[in-house]
């Protein structure tokens, strides 16, 4: 589960701050745009078609509750790390790597599709 090992990245580079005396005091936002595994963080329940990430769920649950890490669903439109993990459209490339640039204008769907 790419969301599990996000939240471990998170939580080294927050004990390195807390090395250099920058502690953290909210907790670290991680993205995601898998729905389903953002739901499996946060949910209690347990399924039978799950048990084989349950100790990542239990463990992404343990550091929400904790309030070490918060996620955050963000559309796959708008994932920035697509622009260097994925093959992309050349629109959607550029409409990322405009995002990431600091460009702030942002294209119509009719603007995406062109």
């Amino acid at each position: 589960m790419a969301l599990s090992h996000a939240s471990t990245q998170a939580l080294w580079m927050r004990q390195f701050f807390e090395e250099l005396q920058y502690p953290s005091i909210a907790p670290t936002l991680v993205l995601s745009d898998n729905l389903a595994a953002l739901t499996l963080s946060v949910e209690s329940q347990y399924h039978g078609r799950s048990k084989h990430i349950d100790i990542r769920h239990h463990f992404m649950r343990d550091i929400i509750e904790q309030r070490k890490v918060s996620t955050l669903y963000v559309p796959s439109r708008d994932n920035l790390a697509d622009a260097f993990t994925k093959g992309l459209a050349t629109p959607q490339f550029w409409h990322l790597m405009n995002r990431i640039m600091g460009d702030i204008v942002f294209e119509t769907d009719e603007e995406m599709d062109d």
